[in-house]
């Protein structure tokens, strides 16, 4: 049976109706990383059901095959809700009830989150001010919870399922199947990424102002990123061209590790640049600056998300 799209358009789910002992084949985006996948049976779980409230979290106690999940997702830009919204509506459409669902400030903030069941970082980080739950029924003998959460430059998502009867099927299968959940990027870098090969013509040198790092890792996100694309266009239109891809870091730690790792991000996007597109790799070349030339603050996490970039800078052309 074929689910319908989710609003957002960002998933294609393919399911099978859920009835008792059956099992939710649950779509998650392709660009969600497995971090834990631990069960006990037997074993106890309180449901939350409600907002923190007089010293603590209304809940439903639950015992039986308790199985706790969690994805991480890369991609700045992305919301609570894109990360919930497809989720919840594979639940809905499955016939699950739901039975308590809130956003960070409406759940309790802080008191809410640390009076619930999370698992440790890094398996699971949640932003204090940015995440959303939803408490579940599946069926009779089935609960479940979702907590999604924006922290970084990453979305998280735990999921909490809890079978009564120990000789069922668990009823749900997650697996990274459906269409990787990437946002759009803001206007101010749709922009910049538009002029990119006349900011090379005019300038020299421009920013892929969509390529995502997170603090001290050197490995690209999934994407895709408008600016790999707008490169290997300028590039194709000028066959003798070559460029330098330098990295970027961030102010955290110290310098000969900083420039190593912008190194390691710069050759990420050589990288990528040759296998999804088919560019010369002798027309490429990957350098490291560090943090020796930051073009924000880095006392703001703002400041340092800006700085951990990749410049295009031109070498040649025809």
């Amino acid at each position: 049976m074929k689910w319908a799209v989710a609003p957002a358009a960002f998933f294609a789910l393919l399911c099978a109706p859920v009835a008792q002992g059956q099992a939710l084949d649950l779509a998650l985006p392709a660009n969600a990383v497995p971090t834990a996948d631990q069960a006990q049976n037997p074993d106890s779980y309180v449901l939350p059901l409600g907002p923190y409230a007089a010293g603590a979290v209304p809940g439903l106690p639950l015992e039986g095959r308790v199985q706790l999940r969690a994805w991480r997702l890369e991609g700045r830009g992305l919301t609570t809700l894109q990360l919930l919204q497809p989720l919840r509506e594979q639940f809905l459409q499955a016939g699950a009830k739901v039975l308590f669902e809130c956003e960070a400030a409406q759940c309790g903030g802080f008191d809410f989150r640390f009076d619930i069941l999370v698992l440790p970082a890094p398996a699971m980080r949640v932003g204090l001010g940015d995440y959303r739950f939803l408490a579940l029924q599946l069926d009779a003998d089935t609960h479940a919870s979702l907590l999604v959460s924006r922290f970084g430059n990453a979305g998280f998502i735990q999921l909490v399922t809890v079978a009564s009867n120990a000789e069922t099927v668990p009823p749900v299968q997650a697996h990274a199947s459906a269409p990787a959940l990437v946002a759009p990027a803001p206007p101010s870098v749709q922009k910049a990424l538009q002029g990119l090969g006349a900011q090379l013509l005019a300038q020299g040198h421009a920013i892929m102002a969509d390529l995502e790092f997170t603090s001290g890792a050197a490995e690209l996100g999934a994407g895709p990123f408008q600016s790999l694309a707008l490169l290997a266009q300028f590039l194709n239109a000028h066959p003798k061209s070559r460029v330098a891809l330098v990295g970027h870091t961030d102010a955290v730690g110290a310098l000969e590790g900083n420039i190593t790792l912008s190194r390691r991000r710069a050759a990420q996007v050589v990288a990528r640049l040759v296998a999804d597109y088919g560019i010369d790799k002798d027309r490429l070349q990957a350098e490291g600056m560090g943090f020796l030339a930051p073009i924000a603050s880095n006392r703001t996490d703002e400041g340092r998300l800006a700085n951990r970039r990749v410049e295009v800078i031109l070498l040649d052309t025809d």
